[in-house]
This record gives C-alpha cells, structure tokens and sequence, in this order.
C-alpha cells in the first residue's frame, strides 16, 4: 500500500511528465494544489511521528504508574485491614496462640467456635471476652441480643 508521501511524490512528478507550468491560470492552479497537497502531507508525517512519540512515552508512563501503584498498594494487601476506610465487615483482630499471627476477624467468624491459623494452619477456640454486658442497644456482633 502507499503513502501519502508516495502518492505526492507520484502526483508531483505526474504534474512534471504533462509538463504542466505555470504559464497558464489552469497550471498555476493545478501546481498550487499540488503544493498545497504535499505541505499537508508534510505537516500530517510530522503529527503522526509526534503522535506515535506520545503513545510511546504514555506507555511508558502507564508502566511507571502501575509499578508505582503495585509498590504502594500491594503491601497494604499484606497488613491488616483498616475497617474505618473500607467497605469489609472486619470487626476485629485476634493474635494466633501459636504463632503470633494477628488475624482480622469478620462477623461470620463469629457463627463459628473455631478459628483457623492461615499462617501456621492451627486451630483453636474462638474466646470472646465482650465489654456489653448484654446491653440490648449494643451491636458488637459477637453476643446474641434478643
């Protein structure tokens, strides 16, 4: 397939083949146009070499950003939840007896009387030790209010 610029130059030298000069109006105004024609194709080889410059540097600028994003973002996947700021149902937090890992614990951990490690894998005894003294207002979640 051609270019433009091939075309152009093709239309350029087609005009020279036909000795087109510009002694006559026709001629004058068929060479304008030529001319006219090849600056566009000049000024649009030049957007299109800036524009594939743009592409370039924004794809470089998306890796950056997603590097930037996966160091910043992917060591909060790693700490513990911060329920003021997201939409979870974290209520809590409970250290493993066996190894220390603190877990964040969700309302339906609570159905449950067991809790499983996911960092050592041990198992032990959900104890919840509740500040409501069964007050009927209360909405901890972890006692049955009636």
């Amino acid at each position: 397939m051609e270019t433009l610029e091939q075309k152009v130059a093709y239309l350029k030298g087609f005009t020279e083949a036909l000795e087109i000069d510009d002694s006559t109006n026709e001629g004058k105004l068929l060479l304008k146009i030529v001319d006219i024609i090849s600056d566009i194709s000049e000024e649009l080889a030049d957007t299109n070499k800036i524009q594939d410059d743009l592409i370039d540097r924004m794809d470089d600028l998306e890796d950056e950003v997603e590097y930037i994003e996966d160091d910043l973002y992917d060591d909060e996947d790693d700490e513990e939840c911060d329920c003021e700021e997201c939409d979870c149902d974290c209520v809590g937090e409970i250290e493993c007896p066996d190894c220390g890992e603190i877990i964040t614990l969700t309302n339906d951990m609570f159905d449950r009387d067991t809790i499983h490690c996911p960092n050592c894998g041990k198992v032990f005894n959900l104890e919840i030790n509740c500040e409501c003294d069964d007050d009927d207002d209360c909405d901890c979640g972890c006692c049955d209010h009636e």
